[in-house]
């Protein structure tokens, strides 16, 4: 699920993998991210909303996500003001720190609710 792996240099190089990344909350919402970039990179380069934007470096804890499903690798050190150990061990990370290794589904954990998400996502029972 979760990888604790470092960058290393033969994904530096990959730029034509990419992976689905879908963004669960009620419905779904879902974008294609490279694997040489992070899940919130990715989202942004496609201007696509689903995952709140903060300083994209982990510094604010913005970005907080679960992952449901599939694997991610990190690429530098997750902040432990906002993930604790134990939260790292049940999926939880910054989707700034994180790039996908394969398809992943993502539950989005910050505070800050992204109003854009609600948009693109149907509600059930609303028509």
């Amino acid at each position: 699920m979760f990888e604790t792996k470092s960058t290393d240099t033969k994904h530096a190089d990959l730029v034509g993998v990419e992976y689905l990344v879908n963004i669960t909350a009620g419905g779904q919402a879902n974008y294609l991210c490279r694997e040489n970039e992070t899940l919130l990179r990715g989202m942004l380069r496609l201007g696509c909303k689903g995952i709140p934007v903060g300083c994209l470096g982990g510094g604010c804890g913005v970005c907080k996500i679960k992952i449901l499903k599939g694997t991610v690798r990190k690429l530098g050190p997750m902040s432990r003001a906002h993930i604790t150990v134990e939260e790292e061990k049940n999926g939880c990370c910054l989707a700034c720190k994180v790039a996908p290794v394969e398809s992943v589904e993502i539950e989005v954990l910050s505070k800050k609710i992204n109003k854009s998400l609600a948009a693109l996502i149907p509600q059930k029972g609303k028509s």
